[in-house]
């Protein structure tokens, strides 16, 4: 399945909906990723009472945007290029409230864990 595709998404969707995520804050974050190669994506993942939830388009209300080209959410997420350095370099824009991020780390590394389990599959 292609990354970042419908089917993609939903794969992920349920990988992530399945988790328990213990003593994490509530937080909503959107995603974009832009640029013209193709199509504008925008996915949300929200973490609500110990739980996530990742759904295709935007946020209600997101504490934090996170823009990024295709070219650099692929690199990313194949492991090509740490996240903290595409942010440090600015080829990842984050937006909004960054310190509201400093209690999700634990629960972002586990879904980060959870998608890589699709990477077997995916084709970029």
């Amino acid at each position: 399945m292609r990354f970042l595709s419908d089917e993609w998404l939903l794969a992920a969707s349920h990988r992530v909906e399945s988790m328990e995520l213990i003593d994490s804050p509530d937080v909503v974050i959107e995603q974009r990723i832009v640029d013209g190669e193709r199509d504008d994506l925008i996915y949300s993942v929200a973490i609500s009472g110990g739980r996530a939830e990742l759904t295709s388009g935007p946020a209600r209300s997101p504490i934090v945007v996170i823009t990024e080209s295709w070219a650099t959410a692929q690199a990313v997420y194949r492991g090509d290029r740490p996240a903290l350095d595409a942010v440090l370099t600015g080829d990842i824009a984050v937006t909004g409230d960054v310190v509201s991020l400093s209690g999700v780390g634990t629960a972002f590394a586990a879904i980060g864990v959870a998608l890589d389990e699709l990477r077997p599959n995916t084709t970029f």
